[in-house]
């Protein structure tokens, strides 16, 4: 890098923007400093669609006085997915970027846990209360998909819903976003087990029943009334 007289050489900024930038990952911040266009990013790739982010409605929607973000999650209707989803904002923390200045992949399974334990805590029970039941839902299986990079402060807003109700597991779903855009999504599966006997056992109902008003596909019009608190 060139700092004589002050100056950097024109092609090393390039190099870096083009490897730590957002113009990297489809943003336009790089594009607009270094003349790629917002639509084709750097060296006439072609940036593909990403899903937008609904505006949120309800308890989440909220901010209070002063402008300031509010960080309390809350359950929303999101009409393009059909069901009642958890909706929660955080910062993303230094400790939870690697070299290269973005989040480093293992803590979206941990954005993963914060979204399904508030979702079922704004339903009215929650994780501890389950396993004070006696029931546990250890993870079974995974799936993570990473759309565009998460850098520290960033403010991300995590959707959690559930995806399926079966006899002995249930699925979670989630969508994470960076100024309402789709960052990751992906899916966690967890087996219900007998605390006592440490062995899989069927859905309680009483579990059953909470689930399912939080089901993606749900048939009603509109958001169980006693959820929107």
């Amino acid at each position: 890098m060139d700092v004589r007289a002050g100056r950097v050489s024109p092609s090393r900024v390039d190099r870096w923007t083009t490897r730590f930038g957002r113009a990297r990952f489809g943003g336009d911040q790089g594009s607009r400093r270094h003349g790629n266009s917002a639509e084709t990013g750097e060296a006439g790739g072609t940036i593909k669609h990403v899903p937008r982010l609904p505006a949120p409605r309800g308890t989440a929607a909220r901010k209070p006085p002063g402008g300031s973000v509010d960080l309390t999650p809350g359950l929303v209707r999101d009409g393009r997915r059909n069901c009642i989803i958890c909706r929660q904002r955080v910062r993303v923390r230094y400790a939870e970027t690697d070299r290269m200045g973005i989040a480093y992949n293992a803590h979206y399974l941990a954005w993963f846990e914060v979204g399904r334990t508030e979702l079922m805590r704004c339903s009215g029970l929650s994780y501890r209360e389950i396993e004070e039941r006696g029931f546990l839902l250890p993870l079974v299986a995974a799936e993570l998909k990473l759309r565009s990079p998460i850098a520290y402060d960033d403010l991300i807003t995590i959707d959690a819903w559930v995806g399926k109700v079966r006899s002995r597991t249930v699925s979670f779903a989630y969508g994470i976003y960076r100024d309402e855009e789709l960052a990751a999504e992906g899916s966690t599966t967890h087996a219900c087990v007998a605390s006592r006997r440490n062995e899989t056992v069927v859905l309680p109902d009483w579990l059953k029943g909470r689930l399912a008003p939080l089901t993606c596909g749900q048939a009603d019009a509109g958001p169980r009334p006693d959820l929107l608190k």
